[in-house]
């Protein structure tokens, strides 16, 4: 499978973009990747200058159009159209290092991070001002340059603040657990809003999404001499107020500190702004004039940038006070409310296709193994992709009373023919269907593959020591048996016969969840069970959702499905 998609959104910059270009196709990585130019309405030659580039260029660089304007509507796009199973993201004036690749694959990949970034450093087009020193935080922002030193850090961890735009990589399932950038927040044409990177990293935070910073994932970013002067930078404070104001408005975060957990809800408000903006922002006044009268116009730049962003938050709380008056006094109680209109909403996700024929992946191994872990990990890099299903062996089985562990060969058994049918059925729907179950015996997983058909079958052994297994046994069943207290416990008293000749060997321990889910991938792609775009309804009547999806058949289900005879007998029930 396809490792990483770089994605660079674009407008009216052809000339700069050719040179972007031109560094990417030095990287020097180890997997496969794509580039893919997203033009956000160009009026320049950008399309040519993407398919002359892509006859030489070393991997495949695809062209997209995205009439939306806006560079977070460019780059949901990207997102939705990437083959990748990563998403590393860059500027059309930014040229990132020869292994800048590799630094997010150990990170993503090896590490098993959601998002890894590292420093921004600069490529001066102009004249500094003796006041640009290149480092202060304030500069950063506005410059779109970051350095968080010389060691890996966690983002969003003792100050490591997230990362620029400008260089980023995620795992692509991230936007399945998180969603898409919320296009309000980015910048527009005739705008300099900035805060689209900032809402989506606290939102991820929020639902346990980590991040990596790399000091060896670098970017040299172009600063040119237009942005290099005073009115700029207050320009762009002006925005960013107007941005966090957008953040409190459409997502309730504070104005001042919105990684925080305190809210303005309990202050008094005056033209829809809290109380303490105009202490902040006054405050900030008086500091800046106090410096001009003696002299040190330089240090009063931070005060003087505060009193812009307070303006910001100021004008834009002001437009939306007066929105939410004029909305009341026009629209009954049950009007929708002008925040939640057309807009606001993230981009729909990408439906995933169908299966002409779908597929089983088999894991097997000892209880502990990591199957359970592995069959999520891929569950959700393939749910963008096609339809799947994970089927979980702990399922009870038919008439065993809850707690209950001693199972003979019999039973044992009969429970892989039952899982494989229900396998098979998920299958001929074209569902890709994860089976995560021990299955000890050789004879069982073979008798599996026959049910469900070889040539969509992919046995995957998920080779873990026991001694490995006990130490992640959260029920302490293999406690319970070598105390003897429980018997017939597989890999105890009772036999796991290893694969002889499995598709696929996973390792658990030197290898994240992510990168054998990729590995599966890989293996899927490779004898072609990967998806292809394929419509339609059912044999049995039933018809695909607006995603793509087939409903699962309310009788496919391991509590109540008959297994047909067997060489061990009857499943009993």
């Amino acid at each position: 499978m396809l490792r990483f998609t770089v994605i660079i959104v674009t407008r009216d910059r052809a000339a700069s973009l050719a040179e972007t270009l031109v560094a990417l196709s030095g990287l020097s990585y180890h997997g496969s990747w794509e580039a893919l130019v997203v033009d956000n309405g160009s009026t320049d030659h950008t399309r040519a200058v993407v398919h002359r580039l892509a006859e030489t260029f070393p991997v495949r660089l695809r062209y997209l159009s995205e009439p939306a304007g806006g560079k977070y509507s460019g780059l949901n796009a990207g997102i939705r159209a990437a083959d990748g199973a990563c998403i590393a993201a860059t500027d059309d004036d930014a040229f990132p290092v020869g292994d800048w690749l590799e630094h997010a694959h150990t990170a993503l990949v090896a590490d098993g991070y959601d998002f890894a970034g590292g420093p921004v450093r600069p490529i001066w087009r102009g004249r500094r001002p003796r006041w640009v020193d290149g480092e202060g935080a304030i500069i950063g922002k506005v410059l779109g340059l970051q350095d968080h030193g010389a060691r890996p850090r966690e983002y969003g961890v003792d100050g490591v603040s997230w990362p620029l735009g400008v260089n980023v990589a995620y795992r692509r399932d991230c936007f399945d657990r998180v969603g898409y950038f919320d296009t309000r927040l980015g910048r527009v044409a005739g705008t300099l809003r900035n805060q689209a990177q900032r809402e989506w990293h606290i939102r991820a935070r929020d639902l346990g999404v980590r991040g990596r910073y790399l000091p060896g994932m670098a970017v040299r970013h172009v600063v040119n001499a237009q942005r290099l002067n005073r009115g700029y930078f207050h320009r762009w404070f002006f925005w960013h107020g107007i941005s966090r104001a957008l953040m409190y408005e459409n997502h309730g975060l504070h104005l001042f500190e919105p990684e925080g957990i305190a809210t303005h809800a309990e202050e008094m408000h005056l033209f829809g702004a809290p109380l303490s903006l105009y202490r902040y922002g006054g405050l900030a006044a008086l500091s800046a004039a106090k410096r001009w009268m003696t002299g040190r116009q330089d240090a009063a730049l931070a005060y003087e940038l505060a009193v812009s962003f307070a303006l910001g938050v100021c004008w834009e709380r002001a437009r939306y006070w007066g929105r939410q008056r004029r909305w009341r006094r026009s629209c009954g109680p049950d009007e929708v409310s002008p925040s939640t209109r057309a807009g606001s909403e993230a981009p729909p996700r990408p439906s995933p296709a169908r299966l002409p024929s779908g597929a089983c992946i088999w894991l097997t191994g000892l209880s502990g193994a990591g199957k359970t872990t592995t069959a999520k990990a891929l569950e959700d890099l393939l749910r963008r992709r096609c339809p799947i299903r994970v089927v979980d062996g702990d399922t009870p089985r038919p008439g065993s009373p809850p707690g209950t562990s001693p199972f003979s060969m019999t039973d044992r058994h009969a429970h892989a023919v039952r899982v494989a049918e229900l396998a098979r059925r998920h299958a001929d729907d074209g569902i890709l269907v994860v089976c995560v179950l021990i299955s000890p015996y050789s004879h069982s997983r073979s008798e599996a593959r026959t049910i469900i058909g070889a040539h969509r079958f992919v046995e995957a052994f998920v080779n873990t020591p026991r001694d490995v297994c006990m130490t992640r046994d959260e029920r302490g069943r293999y406690a319970k048996a070598l105390r003897g207290d429980l018997s017939r416990v597989t890999g105890i008293d009772d036999p796991y016969e290893p694969p002889a000749n499995p598709d696929i060997v996973l390792d658990t321990l030197s290898q994240t969840p992510f990168a054998n889910a990729l590995a599966i991938a890989d293996l899927l792609e490779a004898r072609g069970l990967m998806p292809q775009e394929c419509a339609g309804v059912q044999a049995d009547g039933r018809t695909p959702d607006p995603a793509g999806r087939v409903p699962p058949r309310d009788d496919l289900n391991i509590a109540n499905l008959e297994c047909p005879p067997t060489a061990g007998g009857r499943a009993s029930s």
